[in-house]
């Protein structure tokens, strides 16, 4: 899981756009493509992975997944988190 993170975070992107090279961005979702990564997180999105908690939302998407919590939720992120984590070992992902 690390590893994904460590994938995820700090990267940018530049648009070109009618030959305006416009300046760089930092992004936080999607995945280069050719990666290699995005058929595991394929894998991911076509899944069994579901909320621990009901009330919790999980959307999936080829390269993202966001998890929603409601502010008056029992349930900490963290053991959400938690619940995708054993989710992820169960099914050696």
């Amino acid at each position: 899981m690390n590893l994904i993170i460590f994938y995820l975070k700090d990267r940018y992107q530049v648009i070109k756009c009618n030959g305006t090279l416009f300046s760089s961005k930092q992004i936080n979702t999607g995945i280069v493509q050719v990666s290699g990564i995005g058929p595991i997180f394929y894998v991911a999105m076509d899944s069994d992975l579901v909320t621990y908690i009901v009330v919790n939302i999980l959307v999936k998407y080829a390269d993202d997944t966001n998890l929603l919590l409601p502010a008056d939720t029992d349930l900490d992120l963290a053991q959400e988190f938690n619940n995708m984590k054993h989710w992820a070992a169960e099914n050696k992902r």
